[in-house]
């Protein structure tokens, strides 16, 4: 682009250079549109085009310098970082407001991200509290059988507790009675023993009065038998 001798250093040059960003934007939507909205390949695009519109600028100001304004190597010098500066701040800000767009993208994006997970998560819970509930209600149900069942087992189990003690007050006495029969069982065994030892010392003692009988019936028959031949001998004589 060749700037306008007769209204240098503002005007056409300037309206050129817009045009030229203008082109680069399109180029940025462009190769947004055909990358996927990839960010990194628009900045480098955006980079590569500002790049190439500075340096066009900076030839057309050192042209429009040598050709209009005969300049001193300082001014030439000087015209080339005022350009060089005035693009940079450009090309910064620019790379700054394509970043930010960058990350509102990013953000609304992850927002979106978000709100999607979020309504999948809440469906999922609302499909999770469908099949809970049934499931917690039937649960309930059995709960309340499983304390009224262990309500009764608890008052089987008194009632059993009860009984177990009225037999084992049984169990104690009949013990006690155990040991009292015994008792009198041994006492009982003793005096039978002792009545065995008396028993048998009275047939003993039978038995030496039977034998003193004998003899004593045997004296009586020899003597009656001396006494009857006594008389007979008598009445012979």
């Amino acid at each position: 682009m060749d700037p306008n001798p007769l209204i240098f250093p503002g005007g056409t040059w300037k309206n050129g250079l817009r045009a030229m960003i203008s082109r680069c934007e399109e180029r940025i939507v462009e190769s947004r549109s055909q990358n996927g909205g990839i960010a990194d390949r628009d900045l480098e695009v955006y980079e590569n085009a500002i790049k190439v519109v500075c340096q066009q600028e900076i030839d057309n100001v050192l042209v429009s310098i040598n050709t209009q304004v005969p300049a001193s190597e300082e001014r030439v010098v000087e015209g080339i970082r005022a350009a060089r500066g005035i693009y940079e701040t450009v090309l910064k800000r620019r790379r700054q407001e394509a970043e930010r767009v960058e990350r509102e993208r990013a953000a609304e994006q992850m927002r979106a991200e978000k709100k999607v997970f979020e309504d999948m998560l809440a469906s999922e819970v609302q499909k999770f509290q469908d099949r809970l509930h049934p499931i917690m209600a039937a649960n309930e149900i059995k709960m309340k059988e499983h304390d009224e069942q262990f309500e009764r087992l608890l008052d089987t189990q008194k009632k059993t507790g009860a009984e177990h003690t009225r037999l084992l007050g049984i169990h104690q006495r009949m013990i006690a009675d155990n040991h009292r029969v015994t008792s009198e069982n041994l006492l009982l065994t003793r005096k039978h023993l002792q009545l065995e030892d008396d028993h048998q010392s009275l047939v003993c003692e039978h038995q030496q009065l039977m034998e003193e009988h004998r003899l004593l019936q045997q004296h009586y028959w020899h003597g009656e038998q001396q006494l009857a031949d006594l008389q007979l001998q008598r009445e012979m004589e």
